[in-house]
């Protein structure tokens, strides 16, 4: 509407004037109506009763109605609170990051899972890696302050992204309570150019299928029933860890014995066509057992999460994994040990053992003409390997499988 003249806001002009239009619009459409007038002064019009109130937006502070206030004594009002809010803002200087951090670490914690030790992680991050900032105030802590102090410490580049990531956590709650106005760093993260990249694996842990039982599913085998389900099911068919996180039941046709994994399931599939994962007799009894047992079979997700409606956290799997087990091995190893498994021992050709881990090695111009999907010898490899594990089997696990 461009600059709004006192004419204008009166009523006096032509147009009829912005406050009987804001008012027109709150009693007809019957909803609250806010509208900037600039320099920090809004005018906020309740619905039905079409009462004109003057509020100044920061700080957020109610100065009268609009029918006993002209709207220069507004502006005026407004310009008088900035001055004093910049006042007291200057008399409090911004904490310290040293002072900040270990109090929102303590709320923090308090959504953390019992036992989880991620407390205790987040702790020894804040005191080695991001030691050099502890001297800094949270608005002082620009992305150069950030980049020279961490990027000269002699530490792995994956504890300097996992640094930076847990700062730019607490400083954007640090922007929630007021204390700054943005966060600084919120982007230093992103992008091919960022000083902080997460480094890529270099390869996966894995262990040979013989020592599955010692190593695997032993230590596992106290962890809750959902986490039983899980490491049971991701080892059976070999899906990657967010595909067998993100499962729903919506994806499972019981008649055809399969799991779809539709193209568009954003995380679960990273290809641009659906693909599909033969249920063998040990997958089915698992799923139908884990079905009839889940805590909420309405909700879609297999693996639901105990606080909310949506999928499990990748914490709720990989904290007990990784506190349990000798880390000789993680999810995507039990992949390897799959294949290995499959070629060596199960006799299985190179084919068909890529096709059990979803990779289809054949060229565009065999893709192009054959349209095979070759899911009953993909069903008989996995199955192969389904009573190999069966055999290795705790009865904990056994029990899940109705044995």
């Amino acid at each position: 509407m461009g600059k709004i003249t006192a004419l204008e806001f009166h009523g006096i002009d032509k147009k009829g004037g912005l406050l009987k239009e804001c008012i027109d619009k709150a009693i007809n459409e019957n909803k609250q109506v806010v509208k900037g007038l600039g320099g920090g002064l809004e005018l906020v019009v309740t619905r039905k009763s079409g009462l004109a109130t003057f509020y100044c937006r920061n700080p957020k502070v109610k100065l009268g109605l609009a029918t006993k206030m002209s709207l220069a004594n507004a502006y005026k009002q407004v310009e008088e609170l900035k001055k004093n809010n910049s006042k007291t803002k200057e008399e409090k200087p911004c904490p310290l990051l040293k002072d900040f951090f270990p109090m929102w670490l303590d709320e923090k914690s308090k959504s953390f899972k019992p036992g989880s030790n991620r407390s205790g992680n987040l702790m020894a991050l804040y005191r080695h890696t991001l030691e050099p900032l502890h001297k800094y105030r949270l608005n002082q802590l620009t992305p150069k302050v950030v980049f020279d102090e961490i990027n000269s410490l002699d530490q792995t580049p994956g504890n300097k992204h996992n640094a930076v990531a847990v700062l730019s956590q607490a400083l954007r709650n640090a922007t929630l309570k007021g204390l700054i106005d943005v966060n600084p760093i919120a982007d230093v993260l992103r992008g091919s150019e960022s000083p902080f990249k997460k480094p890529k694996a270099k390869g996966y842990k894995t262990i040979p299928a013989q020592d599955l039982q010692i190593k695997y599913f032993l230590p596992l085998r106290t962890t809750p029933i959902m986490n039983r389900v899980f490491y049971l099911l991701i080892c059976l068919t070999g899906f990657r860890f967010s595909e067998c996180k993100l499962l729903r039941w919506s994806w499972i046709d019981w008649t055809k014995d399969l799991i779809v994994i539709p193209a568009n399931a954003v995380g679960a599939n990273k290809t641009q066509t659906d693909y599909f994962k033969p249920m063998t007799k040990q997958i089915r009894l698992l799923l139908e057992f884990w079905k009839t047992n889940c805590p909420d079979p309405d909700n879609d997700f297999l693996f639901k999460s105990d606080y909310s409606d949506s999928v499990a956290g990748d914490a709720c799997f990989r904290e007990p994994f990784k506190q349990l087990t000798s880390r000789e091995l993680d999810f995507h190893g039990l992949r390897k040990s799959l294949k290995t498994w499959l070629v060596s021992e199960g006799g299985v050709n190179e084919f068909y053992s890529e096709l059990a881990l979803t990779h289809d090695v054949r060229t565009v111009l065999q893709k192009t003409y054959d349209k095979n999907t070759y899911l009953e010898g993909v069903r008989n490899a996995l199955q192969l390997w389904n009573n190999f594990i069966e055999a290795l089997l705790p009865e904990e696990y056994l029990l899940l499988l109705n044995k």
